[in-house]
Formats: C-alpha cells, sequence, structure tokens
C-alpha cells in the first residue's frame, strides 16, 4: 500500500511489520489510521482490550500516547504512563528509525502489561485519568504551559 503512489511504504504498513510482529502476544488490532501528505504525519491506533496505543508520526517523529477503551478520545504521552509506573520522568520513546523506536514500544508493553492492563481497565480508569491527569498538570507547570 502506497500513501503518495511512488511505491512508498505507508506507516500504517510500518506498524503492522515492525511494531505487531515485535508485540504479537498482546493481541494488539489496528482500530484506527490517518496519513496526511503533509511532513509524512501519520498515526495509527491499536486496541487489545481495554488498553489503546496511539503511535503517531509528527513530522517524521515517532511518539506513543496509551488510553482506555473507557474514553477512546482520552490520550495519555508515554512519559507520562511511565511516571506514573514509578518508572522515569523522561521522555523514553521518540526519534525517527522505526526499525528502533516501534520495537522499543512493544518491550515496555511486554514488560508492564499487567500495569497497563490494570490501569487502563474501564473499571478503574476514572482513577487513573485522575492520577494521570494531575501528572500532566505537573509537567505542564514545569514547563511553563498552562
Amino acid at each position: 500500500m502506497s500513501s503518495s503512489g511512488d511505491g512508498e511504504t505507508s506507516f500504517t504498513d510500518v506498524v503492522k511489520s515492525v511494531f505487531l510482529s515485535n508485540a504479537r502476544d498482546l493481541g494488539f488490532a489496528i482500530v484506527g489510521q490517518q496519513q496526511s501528505d503533509r511532513f509524512g504525519d501519520a498515526l495509527v491506533i491499536l486496541q487489545s482490550g481495554d488498553v489503546r496505543l496511539r503511535i503517531v508520526r509528527d513530522r517524521l517523529q515517532l511518539f506513543a500516547d496509551l488510553g482506555s477503551a473507557a474514553e477512546t478520545d482520552n490520550w495519555f504521552d508515554s512519559t507520562i504512563v511511565m511516571q506514573a509506573l514509578g518508572l522515569t520522568t523522561k521522555p523514553v520513546f521518540g526519534g525517527r528509525d522505526a526499525q528502533v523506536v516501534l520495537p522499543s514500544i512493544a518491550a515496555f508493553l511486554r514488560a508492564m502489561w499487567p500495569e497497563l492492563v490494570a490501569m487502563f481497565d474501564r473499571r478503574n480508569f476514572a482513577k487513573s485519568k485522575e492520577q494521570l491527569g494531575k501528572l500532566e498538570d505537573a509537567r505542564r507547570g514545569e514547563m511553563g504551559i498552562h
């Protein structure tokens, strides 16, 4: 599948071949996608149970956000999720090389899967959303964003 008709591989195809092959055991399926001709911007939304993952390519930089099926338009930056899990406050995922970034995202998800399932489960999401929202607010304050 080509995004521009010139034989270039679509971002969705890259996610399928690189991410899904590294996260096959987690049961993710693609539930949404968008691709723009502008700067190569694209996103792919995947879901496994109540855990949703949005992989974004913005001006060729890759990022990951997580969310819950309980609120499909509510996303949290992976750094905030990692902070809530007590792992790090520094961005971990990012860069241009899908062959590096996407397997790293898959490895994180596999390593923290039980915790992520609990965090984004519909029954727990209100509490998780509050905790993640507070961390986001604190981060915005540190960055001087209101």
